[in-house]
């Protein structure tokens, strides 16, 4: 393997003389390996029978999947910039007015943020029991992980068109103080104000209140309306690490500087765990945001250089094939865990026997 030494363009120009976007091969394999983990916490098999690491904090606290989320979120923000830089590039070489430019990126973001958000909303009717899905449509979740990406990736990209880093950095300090000066001191009718339990948070509150009825659980929902402000920030963070690797810094600096980076926001993370909100992914406290953010910095930074710089990529082949496809693959995997779900017999004792069921005795339980 050889070591690269010049910058990897992002873009280049094809015989035809039209500028086309290069993929960031380390990105998708980070992607790939983010969304795998992802399929694996969301089908471990027997849901009473999960490893620990693939189970999720209680309440407070951080496991490897509580990463999993934050780290999609944050990759969906490393791509915006190098979407819109794109985009932007090919709109005003195919002769779009300059001043028109800017608007049709905003159609296109709102376009695919809502796509998204419809993708959740699909997946959520297909039920995986007589209790929910169309089945009882006055009690359906509108809230989701879909969901949640597309209603943040909307403002962020937004943001992302008509803001520099320094303004989206900004932002990210602001809707990380506005978030906590909102759950620290707007009190909670029978809970007080700077409740941060599962039942007395201002989060929970405002989706028990606004959607009764259309959320993860009678007390919260992990990823409701309120919680979506610091999961923008997420995204925005991930902006920021877009637009470093859109710099024209060597490869080996570009590594580098998403390394110490990501050291300092995760550092900033574990300080306001003891100093504000803790570490919380059902309420996406700012030390969440920063933690987590930290962590996933390092995780595509040892990814850029392992990929990117040194060329290591023999092994990558597999979250490619994911990380080029991750909405596809999710709701895919969602549809086949509803329908093995779904998929009933009788077996010969007459009692009904689901597929999933089946095939998680059959083969894995003997494993």
């Amino acid at each position: 393997m050889t070591t690269a030494t010049a910058p990897l363009p992002l873009e280049q120009r094809s015989p035809a003389g039209v500028w086309t976007p290069q993929r960031l091969k380390s990105l998708d394999v980070f992607r790939g390996i983010t969304l795998a983990m992802m399929l694996l916490v969301n089908n471990p098999g027997s849901w009473s029978h999960i490893y620990a690491p693939l189970e999720h904090a209680a309440w407070d606290g951080c496991t490897p999947t509580d990463l999993v989320f934050p780290f999609f979120m944050f990759i969906v923000g490393v791509a915006i910039p190098l979407s819109i830089a794109a985009r932007r590039r090919r709109a005003l070489e195919a002769g779009t007015d300059p001043a028109a430019v800017n608007g049709r990126l905003a159609l296109n973001v709102v376009r695919r943020g809502l796509t998204i958000i419809a993708l959740g909303l699909f997946l959520h009717l297909i039920p995986s029991n007589s209790e929910n899905g169309y089945h009882n449509l006055g009690h359906l979740r509108l809230f989701g992980v879909l969901q949640r990406i597309g209603l943040c990736y909307i403002p962020a990209g937004l943001l992302s068109i008509w803001l520099g880093w320094r303004g989206r950095a900004g932002m990210i300090v602001l809707l990380l103080v506005v978030y906590s000066l909102l759950m620290l001191l707007v009190p909670v009718p029978g809970y007080g104000r700077g409740n941060l339990s599962m039942l007395g948070n201002l989060a929970a509150d405002v989706d028990r209140t606004i959607l009764p009825h259309h959320i993860y659980t009678p007390d919260y929902d992990p990823e409701g309306l309120l919680s979506s402000l610091p999961a923008i920030a997420t995204i925005l963070l991930g902006t920021l690490a877009g637009d470093w690797l859109r710099t024209s810094r060597a490869p080996i600096e570009k590594s580098a500087g998403l390394f110490a980076f990501g050291v300092v926001a995760a550092c900033a993370g574990y300080v306001l765990d003891h100093a504000s909100m803790p570490i919380n992914k059902a309420l996406w406290s700012p030390a969440f945001v920063l933690y987590t953010g930290g962590l996933a910095l390092l995780g595509l930074g040892f990814c850029h250089w392992l990929v990117d710089v040194q060329r290591r990529d023999r092994w990558t082949t597999p979250f490619v094939v994911f990380g080029v496809n991750p909405i596809f693959a999710f709701v895919a995997s969602g549809i086949v865990g509803r329908l093995l779900v779904r998929i009933v017999w009788q077996s010969p004792a007459g009692k009904p026997i689901a597929l999933r069921t089946w095939l998680y005795s059959k083969f894995f339980t003997p494993l």
